[in-house]
C-alpha cells in the first residue's frame, strides 16, 4: 500500500477541482434549468442583490416585489433592459407564496420586515436568501 505525500495529494487535488470545474462551466444554460428568483424589496441593497441574483447564468429575476409603485415598475423596467426579460410587477410578497413558478425568495426589506417574508417563504418551501438581521429582536427571531 503506497502512501502519498502532501504534495501529490495537493497536485491530486488541483487537478480534479480544474477538471470539474471545466466540466462543469457551460456557456447557455436552458430556461428549464434556471432558478426563478422573486426579490421583496427591490431599493438600495436589495437592488444591488437582485442584480447579482441576475447576473447569475443559471437565475432569472421573474418577480419583482416592492411595495412602493414608483420603485416597482423602476427596477422592473431596469431588469427588462438589462437581461430581456419583464419580471412580474407585485405589490404583496403572499400573492407570490403560492407560486410553483417561484424557487427562491430574495428578501431584502427593511430590518423589522425581514422575519414574515422568511418564515412565510420557508413555510410555502421556497429556498429564502435574507441578510442580518433575521429578525428586529430576539424574542421575534425565536
Amino acid at each position: 500500500m503506497s502512501r502519498s505525500t502532501r504534495r501529490s495529494f495537493v497536485r491530486q487535488s488541483a487537478g480534479l477541482g480544474l477538471g470539474l470545474s471545466v466540466g462543469l462551466s457551460r456557456g447557455a444554460v436552458a430556461a428549464n434549468d434556471k432558478i426563478s428568483v422573486a426579490c421583496i424589496g427591490v431599493r438600495g441593497r436589495g437592488n444591488s442583490v437582485m442584480n447579482s441574483f441576475a447576473a447569475e447564468p443559471d437565475c432569472a429575476v421573474t418577480h419583482i416585489c416592492d411595495v412602493n409603485e414608483s420603485t416597482r415598475k423602476r427596477r422592473g423596467a431596469e431588469m427588462k433592459e438589462r437581461t430581456g426579460l419583464a419580471p412580474r410587477l407585485v405589490n404583496d410578497y403572499r400573492t407570490l407564496l403560492e407560486d410553483d413558478s417561484v424557487d427562491v425568495f430574495m428578501v431584502a426589506t427593511p430590518d423589522h420586515w425581514h422575519a414574515l417574508p422568511t418564515i412565510h417563504g420557508c413555510l410555502a418551501d421556497k429556498d429564502v436568501y435574507v441578510e442580518k438581521p433575521a429578525s428586529h429582536n430576539i424574542l421575534e427571531g425565536k
